[in-house]
Protein backbone atom coordinates (compact mmCIF):
# COMPACT_ATOMS: atom_id res chain seq x y z
CA UNK A 1 0.00 0.00 0.00
CA UNK A 2 2.94 2.09 0.42
CA UNK A 3 3.49 2.16 -2.93
CA UNK A 4 0.22 3.09 -4.51
CA UNK A 5 -0.90 6.88 -5.03
CA UNK A 6 -4.22 6.55 -4.76
CA UNK A 7 -7.60 5.18 -3.90
CA UNK A 8 -8.11 3.26 -6.86
CA UNK A 9 -4.90 1.00 -7.25
CA UNK A 10 -5.68 -0.23 -3.57
CA UNK A 11 -9.69 -1.03 -4.99
CA UNK A 12 -7.70 -2.77 -8.06
CA UNK A 13 -5.85 -5.16 -5.15
CA UNK A 14 -9.17 -5.82 -3.58
CA UNK A 15 -10.99 -5.97 -6.65
CA UNK A 16 -8.95 -8.45 -8.36
CA UNK A 17 -8.29 -10.62 -4.94
CA UNK A 18 -12.56 -10.65 -4.46
CA UNK A 19 -12.24 -12.17 -8.39
CA UNK A 20 -10.27 -14.97 -6.97
CA UNK A 21 -12.76 -15.73 -4.97
CA UNK A 22 -15.89 -15.26 -6.28
CA UNK A 23 -14.50 -17.31 -9.36
CA UNK A 24 -13.70 -19.79 -6.89
CA UNK A 25 -10.11 -19.87 -8.01
CA UNK A 26 -9.15 -21.03 -4.51
CA UNK A 27 -11.76 -24.54 -4.67
CA UNK A 28 -10.26 -25.53 -8.20
CA UNK A 29 -7.01 -25.22 -6.73
CA UNK A 30 -7.86 -27.35 -3.69
CA UNK A 31 -9.21 -30.11 -6.59
CA UNK A 32 -6.01 -30.06 -8.53
CA UNK A 33 -3.73 -30.05 -4.87
CA UNK A 34 -6.48 -33.37 -4.43
CA UNK A 35 -5.87 -34.78 -7.81
CA UNK A 36 -2.30 -34.34 -7.56
CA UNK A 37 -1.50 -36.34 -4.49
CA UNK A 38 -3.62 -38.93 -5.90
CA UNK A 39 -1.65 -39.21 -8.82
CA UNK A 40 1.61 -39.15 -6.52
CA UNK A 41 0.54 -42.50 -4.71
CA UNK A 42 -0.64 -43.55 -8.09
CA UNK A 43 2.81 -43.06 -9.45
CA UNK A 44 4.50 -44.46 -6.14
CA UNK A 45 2.29 -47.52 -6.33
CA UNK A 46 3.52 -48.27 -9.75
CA UNK A 47 6.88 -47.77 -9.93
CA UNK A 48 8.18 -51.09 -8.33
CA UNK A 49 11.63 -51.36 -6.87
CA UNK A 50 11.74 -47.84 -8.77
CA UNK A 51 9.07 -46.21 -6.96
CA UNK A 52 10.60 -43.69 -4.39
CA UNK A 53 12.37 -42.04 -7.59
CA UNK A 54 9.17 -42.24 -9.39
CA UNK A 55 7.21 -41.01 -7.08
CA UNK A 56 9.81 -38.20 -6.44
CA UNK A 57 9.29 -37.10 -10.09
CA UNK A 58 5.20 -36.88 -9.69
CA UNK A 59 5.77 -34.65 -6.76
CA UNK A 60 7.78 -32.16 -8.29
CA UNK A 61 5.90 -32.29 -11.13
CA UNK A 62 2.74 -31.71 -9.00
CA UNK A 63 3.98 -29.09 -6.92
CA UNK A 64 4.67 -26.94 -9.89
CA UNK A 65 1.10 -28.08 -10.92
CA UNK A 66 -1.02 -26.47 -8.21
CA UNK A 67 1.79 -24.10 -6.52
CA UNK A 68 -1.16 -21.04 -6.87
CA UNK A 69 -3.42 -20.09 -9.44
CA UNK A 70 -3.06 -20.24 -12.86
CA UNK A 71 -2.06 -17.24 -15.27
CA UNK A 72 -5.85 -17.95 -16.54
CA UNK A 73 -6.79 -17.08 -13.19
CA UNK A 74 -4.79 -14.17 -13.05
CA UNK A 75 -5.89 -13.27 -16.26
CA UNK A 76 -9.80 -13.90 -14.44
CA UNK A 77 -9.21 -11.97 -11.66
CA UNK A 78 -7.90 -9.00 -12.94
CA UNK A 79 -10.84 -8.86 -15.68
CA UNK A 80 -13.58 -9.23 -12.61
CA UNK A 81 -11.82 -6.58 -10.46
CA UNK A 82 -11.98 -3.96 -13.37
CA UNK A 83 -15.46 -4.64 -13.08
CA UNK A 84 -16.07 -4.63 -9.21
CA UNK A 85 -14.11 -1.54 -9.59
CA UNK A 86 -16.20 0.57 -11.87
CA UNK A 87 -19.44 -0.85 -10.31
CA UNK A 88 -18.33 0.78 -7.13
CA UNK A 89 -17.63 4.13 -8.81
CA UNK A 90 -13.55 3.67 -9.31
CA UNK A 91 -11.37 4.65 -12.24
CA UNK A 92 -10.81 1.17 -13.96
CA UNK A 93 -7.41 2.80 -14.88
CA UNK A 94 -6.47 1.97 -11.52
CA UNK A 95 -5.69 -1.89 -12.41
CA UNK A 96 -3.20 -0.69 -15.58
CA UNK A 97 -1.59 1.55 -12.40
CA UNK A 98 -1.23 -1.14 -9.81
CA UNK A 99 0.13 -3.57 -12.05
CA UNK A 100 2.98 -0.78 -13.68
CA UNK A 101 3.54 -0.58 -9.90
CA UNK A 102 4.02 -4.25 -9.45
CA UNK A 103 5.98 -4.33 -13.24
CA UNK A 104 8.62 -1.37 -11.46
CA UNK A 105 9.47 -4.26 -8.48
CA UNK A 106 11.78 -5.95 -11.00
CA UNK A 107 14.52 -4.84 -12.58
CA UNK A 108 13.80 -6.84 -15.96
CA UNK A 109 11.03 -9.19 -17.18
CA UNK A 110 12.05 -12.94 -17.06
CA UNK A 111 13.03 -14.65 -19.76
CA UNK A 112 11.18 -16.78 -21.94
CA UNK A 113 12.52 -19.81 -20.15
CA UNK A 114 11.89 -18.34 -16.99
CA UNK A 115 8.57 -17.12 -17.75
CA UNK A 116 7.74 -20.67 -18.10
CA UNK A 117 7.74 -21.27 -14.26
CA UNK A 118 6.22 -18.33 -13.17
CA UNK A 119 2.53 -18.57 -11.66
CA UNK A 120 1.57 -15.52 -12.58
CA UNK A 121 1.72 -13.89 -16.40
CA UNK A 122 4.14 -10.98 -16.87
CA UNK A 123 2.89 -7.65 -15.63
CA UNK A 124 3.49 -5.79 -18.87
CA UNK A 125 1.46 -8.92 -20.41
CA UNK A 126 -1.39 -8.11 -17.91
CA UNK A 127 -1.25 -4.45 -18.33
CA UNK A 128 -2.06 -4.91 -22.21
CA UNK A 129 -4.95 -7.35 -21.04
CA UNK A 130 -6.06 -5.04 -18.89
CA UNK A 131 -6.02 -1.53 -20.93
CA UNK A 132 -7.76 -3.98 -23.67
CA UNK A 133 -10.73 -5.04 -21.11
CA UNK A 134 -11.40 -1.09 -20.38
CA UNK A 135 -10.98 -0.28 -23.95
CA UNK A 136 -13.56 -3.05 -24.69
CA UNK A 137 -16.31 -2.84 -22.35
CA UNK A 138 -18.59 -0.36 -22.86
CA UNK A 139 -19.13 0.19 -18.89
CA UNK A 140 -15.48 1.54 -18.98
CA UNK A 141 -14.89 2.90 -22.31
CA UNK A 142 -15.26 6.66 -20.90
CA UNK A 143 -13.24 6.18 -17.96
CA UNK A 144 -9.45 8.18 -18.48
CA UNK A 145 -5.98 7.62 -17.46
CA UNK A 146 -5.54 11.44 -16.62
CA UNK A 147 -8.83 11.66 -14.35
CA UNK A 148 -8.04 12.77 -11.05
CA UNK A 149 -9.19 10.11 -7.82
CA UNK A 150 -11.08 12.80 -6.10
CA UNK A 151 -10.21 10.51 -2.56
CA UNK A 152 -6.39 11.13 -3.63
CA UNK A 153 -5.83 13.26 -0.21
CA UNK A 154 -7.70 11.35 1.76
CA UNK A 155 -5.76 8.29 0.67
CA UNK A 156 -2.16 10.10 0.62
CA UNK A 157 -3.12 11.07 4.20
CA UNK A 158 -3.78 7.31 5.22
CA UNK A 159 -0.99 6.01 3.55
CA UNK A 160 1.53 8.47 5.19
CA UNK A 161 0.83 6.78 8.95
CA UNK A 162 2.55 3.42 7.12
CA UNK A 163 5.96 5.53 7.12
CA UNK A 164 7.82 6.13 3.98
CA UNK A 165 7.58 4.21 0.87
CA UNK A 166 10.41 1.28 0.18
CA UNK A 167 12.59 2.11 -2.46
CA UNK A 168 12.07 0.52 -6.10
CA UNK A 169 15.00 -0.49 -8.52
CA UNK A 170 15.33 1.43 -11.33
Amino acid sequence: MRLMSNERQLAAVLGHEVGHVAAKHNVKGLQRQIGASILVEIAGAMGGEDGGSSKQAAEVVAAMTVSSYSRDDEYQADGLGIKYMNKAGYNPYGMVELLAILKSLHETEPSRVEEMFQTHPLSSKRIAEAEQLILDDPGTQKASRDTPDPREAVFLKVRNRLGPAPKLKK
